[in-house]
């Protein structure tokens, strides 16, 4: 037996052998990836960037309405909640963005990754 053998597993009509060389191979073969044509890839890359400015449209809405909410003493309590939904969402900006880097790293074009803008 060859000393790179890992594994061994025999059953009665075979013989399945498992070496280094097939562990390493199996290891550098790249993740499936999904091919699109050059127009879906632009929509995909159109809808992460209208959720994007959705949601900074959003964090806007909540922090103009918590600076207005803080303008009346009886309703600052509100506003500092109002406030806080507004720095919560900022979490999105970064979600957004890392779902879209996976999403497009799945079909497959990095070269669009590269290329494309942040929002």
């Amino acid at each position: 037996m060859h000393s790179t053998l890992l594994r061994s597993l025999s059953r009665s009509d075979y013989l399945i052998t498992i070496t280094q060389h097939d562990k390493l191979a199996l290891m550098r073969r790249p993740a499936p990836t999904i091919p699109l044509s050059r127009d879906a890839l632009t929509v995909l890359h159109k809808r992460y960037e209208v959720l994007s400015i959705l949601n900074d449209l959003m964090i806007g809405i909540w922090f103009i309405t918590g600076s207005i909410l803080f303008l009346f003493p009886s309703l600052t309590q509100s506003g500092a909640w109002v406030f806080v939904f507004g720095s919560l969402q900022f979490m999105l900006r970064p979600t957004i963005r890392l779902a879209r880097h996976l999403h497009l790293q799945a079909v497959g074009n990095p070269q669009r990754l590269a290329s494309s803008n942040d929002f």
